[in-house]
Protein backbone atom coordinates (compact mmCIF):
# COMPACT_ATOMS: atom_id res chain seq x y z
CA UNK A 1 0.00 0.00 0.00
CA UNK A 2 1.00 3.54 -1.10
CA UNK A 3 0.42 6.72 1.27
CA UNK A 4 0.11 9.71 -0.36
CA UNK A 5 0.89 13.06 1.16
CA UNK A 6 -2.84 14.24 1.82
CA UNK A 7 -3.00 10.45 3.93
CA UNK A 8 0.23 11.28 5.72
CA UNK A 9 -0.35 13.18 9.13
CA UNK A 10 2.60 14.08 11.32
CA UNK A 11 2.69 12.36 14.55
CA UNK A 12 3.19 15.69 16.62
CA UNK A 13 1.62 18.72 15.79
CA UNK A 14 3.72 21.40 17.91
CA UNK A 15 2.17 24.55 16.71
CA UNK A 16 3.86 27.91 16.55
CA UNK A 17 4.28 27.17 20.87
CA UNK A 18 8.05 25.76 20.56
CA UNK A 19 8.72 28.65 18.25
CA UNK A 20 7.65 31.33 20.46
CA UNK A 21 9.76 29.75 23.56
CA UNK A 22 13.00 29.35 21.41
CA UNK A 23 11.94 33.36 20.28
CA UNK A 24 11.32 34.23 23.80
CA UNK A 25 14.55 32.84 24.99
CA UNK A 26 17.15 34.59 22.36
CA UNK A 27 18.14 31.49 20.46
CA UNK A 28 16.07 32.36 17.04
CA UNK A 29 16.85 35.87 17.82
CA UNK A 30 19.22 38.02 14.93
CA UNK A 31 22.65 39.27 16.09
CA UNK A 32 24.80 41.38 14.35
CA UNK A 33 28.38 40.59 14.12
CA UNK A 34 30.38 43.61 16.08
CA UNK A 35 32.81 43.53 13.26
CA UNK A 36 30.70 44.76 10.26
CA UNK A 37 29.55 47.93 9.92
CA UNK A 38 26.09 48.11 10.94
CA UNK A 39 27.61 45.92 14.68
CA UNK A 40 29.90 49.26 15.26
CA UNK A 41 26.97 51.86 14.53
CA UNK A 42 24.32 49.76 16.78
CA UNK A 43 27.59 49.70 19.44
CA UNK A 44 28.38 53.35 18.72
CA UNK A 45 24.09 54.25 19.42
CA UNK A 46 23.81 52.08 22.17
CA UNK A 47 26.78 53.74 24.00
CA UNK A 48 25.39 57.31 23.19
CA UNK A 49 22.00 56.38 24.60
CA UNK A 50 23.47 55.01 27.62
CA UNK A 51 25.47 58.43 27.95
CA UNK A 52 22.12 60.03 27.10
CA UNK A 53 20.04 58.55 29.73
CA UNK A 54 22.78 59.27 32.03
CA UNK A 55 23.10 62.43 31.63
CA UNK A 56 19.31 62.88 31.82
CA UNK A 57 19.46 60.99 35.90
CA UNK A 58 22.07 63.58 36.82
CA UNK A 59 19.99 66.26 35.70
CA UNK A 60 16.52 64.49 37.29
CA UNK A 61 18.73 64.13 40.38
CA UNK A 62 20.11 67.65 41.07
CA UNK A 63 16.70 68.34 40.14
CA UNK A 64 15.69 66.31 42.88
CA UNK A 65 18.27 67.60 45.40
CA UNK A 66 17.43 71.41 44.68
CA UNK A 67 13.85 70.42 45.12
CA UNK A 68 14.37 68.61 48.37
CA UNK A 69 16.63 71.93 49.91
CA UNK A 70 14.08 74.19 48.62
CA UNK A 71 11.66 71.96 50.53
CA UNK A 72 13.41 72.12 53.64
CA UNK A 73 14.09 75.91 53.62
CA UNK A 74 10.23 76.02 53.34
CA UNK A 75 9.55 74.50 55.98
CA UNK A 76 12.47 75.30 57.91
CA UNK A 77 10.59 79.23 57.72
CA UNK A 78 7.05 77.82 58.46
CA UNK A 79 8.26 76.18 61.62
CA UNK A 80 10.45 79.12 62.81
CA UNK A 81 7.27 81.79 62.65
CA UNK A 82 5.29 79.11 64.23
CA UNK A 83 7.79 79.36 67.28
Amino acid sequence: MRLSSADWKPIFNFGPLPLRWVQQYGFLLPKLNPDSDPGKEHQFLFQERTKWLAQINRKNWRRLVSGESETRRMLGSVIHTLD
